[in-house]
This record gives C-alpha cells, structure tokens and sequence, in this order.
C-alpha cells in the first residue's frame, strides 16, 4: 500500500483528499503546515507528497526545498489554487514533478499522483538502467544518482527524475524532433498531457543544469525538441 502525505493549511482540503486517496487505496497522513510536513516525512519517508503552496510560515516551495534537500527522488506534486505560470515555474524549478490546480478533477489529480508512483517505481527497476550514464556532448547523468558530469567531472549539479527522463527520451533519439505529446508520455506515460508552461520550464532548468551540452538541445517552433548530434 503506497502512503501519501498531504500537506495543507486547510482542513477541509485535507479531510477531501483524506477520503479520496483513502477510498482509491493509500494510506493517507496530514500536515496542516511547512514544519509539521517536514517532520512527518523525515519520520516516517512516505512514498509521494502532495503539497499546497500558499500556507502560513514555511510554505509549500519551502518544504519542496527541505525535502529535496535530502531526498531526490520521492515524487512531490504542488496542489494549489495559485493558477500562474511564475508558480509552476518556480515549483518546477525546486524538483517538484508536477503542479497541479486545485480546480482539477479529483479523477485527473489521483492519475498524475499514480504517474508520478509509476515513474518512480520504472526509475528502481530495469528502466533506471543501473550503473550506466547517459550523455549528451561532454555532458553525461549517472542513471543512479542524477549528477551531472562535464568532460568527465562532476559538476555538482543534480537533474530531477523529470529532467532526467525528459534527457534520456531527447538522447536516445537524437536529430529527431520530439512532439510535445511524445515528451509528455515519455515523463508521464501514455495519454497524459502536461501545460505547455511545465515543459519549457523543464527544459530551461535541463539546459543549465546540463552546462555546454544544455545548448544542444533546440526547439523547433510548433513541433517540439530535439537534441542534435
């Protein structure tokens, strides 16, 4: 049974998502704040967040931050009423895998949190491809833990899982252009979509955090990305 921690300030959303991820089979923890949610997940390291924004105190990019501080690779996803591309953005920005409005269907939000377990699990499984690189130029990303190697030394930065798998699926095709749909299967499986202001906020932060091979990657305007040779 996968454990879901929701973070939220206010407690008839916690009770709604309480009931709807309990009813679809998880086992459900609250926080009603940044400091309580970092806590909670230091204790007991649950298998996805689900995380409000705009809270008193710590708010939700603070936690995102703490968590990923420490733990790189348990799926978060910002659940919020702040419907702005600057928001999503800046939640993208600090590691998050995805954002969400709160105006979403309760289907569509219980399909992108089983996405992001999904990914998570193919990421510990064959799929991760254990012990090898991909690379890209004079950049290449350990498949095991992210890092970001130029010429052969680490750089010292880190890819998400997103920027990860948004980095293999642009490497193992390169010189093909990758619609925007066929990107967002690659990151979140078939039949998902993802807002167009998501993925170019992944691609900005790919690009930098990829250092001279980042301008490898081009965009084709109203076709997608590809990764030249």
């Amino acid at each position: 049974m996968a454990e879901i921690l929701i973070v939220d300030d206010e407690k008839s959303c916690r009770d709604a998502y309480r009931r709807l991820f309990g009813a679809e089979g998880f086992a459900v923890r609250t926080a009603r704040n940044g400091d309580e949610a970092l806590r909670l997940f230091a204790e007991h390291r649950p298998d996805v967040v689900l995380l409000d924004v705009d809270m008193p105190a710590a708010n939700g990019f603070a936690v995102c931050s703490g968590i990923r501080r420490t733990d790189g690779e348990t799926p978060v996803i910002f659940l919020t009423a702040m419907e702005t591309e600057a928001g999503q953005i800046r939640g993208l920005g600090l590691g998050a895998d995805d954002y969400v409005f709160k105006t979403a269907p309760d289907q569509i939000l219980v399909a992108r949190v089983n996405a992001a377990l999904a990914r998570r699990a193919a990421m510990s499984g064959a799929a991760r491809m254990r012990g090898k690189a991909v690379s890209a130029g004079r950049a290449s990303v350990d498949a095991d833990t992210f890092l970001v190697s130029v010429d052969g030394k680490p750089t010292g930065d880190r890819l998400t899982k997103t920027e990860f798998d948004l980095f293999r699926a642009l490497a193992s095709a390169p010189g093909t252009t990758l619609s925007h749909d066929e990107i967002a299967a690659a990151l979140r499986g078939s039949g998902f979509t993802m807002e167009s202001a998501c993925l170019r906020s992944h691609i900005a932060h790919l690009r930098r955090k990829l250092g001279p091979a980042g301008e490898l990657i081009v965009s084709e305007r109203d076709a997608g990305y590809r990764l030249v040779r």
